[in-house]
């Protein structure tokens, strides 16, 4: 149709019937040409056609299994889609997938707030086990944004992500070989939050011996005492390190030891 307003009227109907028939089946043939005609209309000269078209894909993603050539059309249009509330709309409900992962991680990165706070919004129930490395660092990185309500944001999605991990396994997901930085930011945003809500469930919570002292556990407790330090919870400190002579003796034999093996020098 070439009336722009008969265009955009049809494809709010459809969406309407989508948003209604999640529990009903429907058909291939007839899938498949909504697929094809709502890539078509997200391609649109008309900003409001588009912005429906884009609903109209976000929709399909969950009529049936997952379509890798259905994410990536909404992957690739909510990267080069120029209007801001456009990708909004992607952003806020592009499906976490392997195939999408790339696009998220540059919208992230928006310049516009609402598109990266929509895409905060979508990711802040999601696995950490399920995401890419570069969007794991992307999300932490997020803390450093001058936004509050971006940095807000992160905050709500690594502290989802730690009531499902434990602090070691949670460092595990990270590569701190490459980005030690971002282990730190991680783990500082999970104290703050831990002192704004007045708990002491994370740092109390550690169990760690000193037996089980690891690399990724002395910089763990490298950061703890760092964080527990600037922020005058000197006493806390001895929670952690009880015994320091014996601590420094084990962090020692680990120097020692990979310095035998000679397989690493990231201690």
């Amino acid at each position: 149709c070439k009336d722009r307003y008969v265009r955009q009227r049809c494809l709010v109907i459809i969406n309407l019937i989508l948003e209604k028939s999640t529990g009903f089946d429907i058909d291939d043939k007839l899938l498949q040409k909504l697929k094809s005609a709502y890539a078509e209309r997200s391609r649109d000269r008309v900003i409001s056609v588009r912005s429906v078209a884009a609903t109209g894909l976000c929709l399909l993603q969950h009529m049936k299994e997952v379509d890798p050539a259905l994410l990536r059309t909404i992957s690739q249009n909510m990267r080069y889609e120029v209007n801001a509330s456009i990708r909004a709309i992607y952003a806020s409900s592009i499906l976490i997938h392997p195939v999408t992962m790339e696009s998220i991680v540059l919208r992230l990165r928006d310049d516009d707030l609402t598109v990266r706070v929509a895409m905060l919004k979508n990711l802040e129930h999601s696995s950490i086990q399920d995401l890419s490395l570069p969007l794991r660092h992307a999300i932490i990185h997020c803390l450093q944004d001058r936004n509050d309500v971006i940095v807000k944001g992160a905050e709500r999605v690594l502290v989802h992500w730690a009531s499902n991990n434990s602090f070691l396994s949670l460092l595990s997901f990270i590569d701190l070989d490459k980005e030690e930085t971002t282990g730190e930011l991680l783990l500082n945003a999970l104290f703050i939050h831990e002192q704004n809500t007045q708990s002491r469930e994370f740092t109390s919570g550690v169990s760690l011996t000193l037996s089980e002292l690891t690399e990724l556990s002395s910089f763990y407790l490298y950061c703890a005492v760092r964080f527990l330090f600037e922020h005058g919870r000197e006493s806390e400190i001895d929670s952690l390190i009880p015994d320091i002579p014996q601590f420094c003796g084990i962090v020692q034999n680990c120097l020692f030891s990979a310095t035998m093996t000679a397989s690493t020098q990231r201690v």
